[in-house]
C-alpha cells in the first residue's frame, strides 16, 4: 500500500493507493493548507502526519486522524546561533564564490576582522548588516544579507502614491508627482503637482514632522487629506483610501516601464 499527501479540491489530504488493484481513495480527510511530512510508525498501524505546523496520528484501518498536541519551550542561544550563521556564510561563500581568487580579496583575513564584531551584535538587524559590510569586501552584484521579520502586529504604513519635494522646507508636503492610479489621482480629486498636503486626518504637518504615523494601518481606509494651493491661496479637503506597499511597488514599476518607454521614443525618434 502506498501512502501519500496530494492536493485535490480543498486542501492536502491522506491518500492511499494499492499498487497492485490501482485503487486509490482518500484515507483521511485533512484539508491541509500546503503539503507536509509522514512517517510510519513502528508497528505499521499507524501513520504520523505533520502538516499546517499540526501534527497526527492516522489508524491505517479506520483512517481516523487523531490529533497530537505539544507543548514545550526552547531556549535559543542567539548570539551562538549568529556565530553559526556567520560561519556558514563565510563558507559557502568561499566555496561557491565564482573567483578562486575570491577577487584578489583575503577572505581569511576579514573573517577575522567581521567575526571578532559578532560579540557585539545583540540583534538580527545589526548581524544582517555585519554580514553585508563582510561580503561586501568582495566588490561583487547581488551578494549581501538581510533580516525581514513577521509580526503580526506590526507596523503597515500606508502611502498616497505621490512623490513630494526634497528642497521644500515649509510645513506640509509638496507634491511634485502623483503616479498614475495614485489614490489622488480620479475625476474628484483637484490635487496636482505644485499642490501642499497640509493635514492628514486633521493632524497638521509641520516642516518638522514625521508624518509616515498618520499614514499607519490607513490602506483602504477612508482617509481626510487637506490640500493647499499656494498659487490660487486655496485649501479643501479631500477623501481617500491610501494603498499599501505591495501596490506602492506594482505602481513604481509601471511607472519604470512608462518612464523608459518614454525615453527609448525619444532616443530612436519614435521608430522604436
Amino acid at each position: 500500500m502506498l501512502y501519500y499527501l496530494a492536493k485535490f479540491e480543498k486542501g492536502y489530504n491522506l491518500w492511499q493507493t494499492n499498487l497492485r488493484t490501482k485503487e486509490t481513495k482518500i484515507l483521511s480527510s485533512l484539508k491541509a493548507k500546503r503539503p507536509g511530512q509522514i512517517e510510519m510508525g513502528a508497528k505499521g498501524t499507524h501513520l504520523y502526519v505533520l502538516s499546517d505546523g499540526k501534527l497526527s496520528k492516522v489508524d491505517l484501518k479506520k483512517g481516523k486522524a487523531e490529533k497530537i498536541s505539544i507543548n514545550g519551550e526552547m531556549l535559543l542561544d542567539e548570539m551562538s546561533e549568529r556565530a553559526y550563521l556567520a560561519e556558514h556564510i563565510w563558507r559557502q561563500t568561499k566555496k561557491k564564490f565564482y573567483r578562486k581568487d575570491m577577487q584578489g580579496v583575503d577572505w581569511e583575513f576579514y573573517k577575522k576582522a567581521y567575526f571578532i564584531k559578532l560579540k557585539d551584535i545583540n540583534n538580527n538587524f545589526d548581524f544582517a548588516n555585519l554580514m553585508s559590510e563582510m561580503l561586501g569586501e568582495l566588490n561583487a552584484s547581488h551578494t549581501g544579507a538581510r533580516y525581514s521579520p513577521s509580526a503580526s502586529n506590526a507596523d503597515k504604513t500606508a502611502s498616497l502614491g505621490l512623490f513630494f519635494d526634497p528642497s521644500y522646507s515649509g510645513d506640509g508636503l509638496k507634491i511634485i508627482e502623483i503616479m498614475d492610479k495614485s489614490p489622488l489621482k480620479n475625476n474628484k480629486s483637484k490635487s496636482k503637482a505644485g499642490h501642499i498636503i497640509k493635514a492628514i486626518d486633521r493632524v497638521t504637518i509641520d516642516k518638522d514632522m514625521n508624518y509616515y504615523p498618520l499614514l499607519n494601518r490607513k490602506a483602504g481606509k477612508n482617509t481626510l487629506i487637506t490640500i493647499y494651493d499656494p498659487n490660487l491661496k486655496k485649501q479643501w479637503e479631500e477623501i481617500v483610501k491610501p494603498i499599501n506597499r505591495s501596490t506602492l511597488r506594482q505602481l513604481s514599476y509601471e511607472r519604470w516601464i512608462k518612464k523608459n518607454d518614454q525615453l527609448v521614443e525619444k532616443l530612436s525618434g519614435g521608430k522604436l
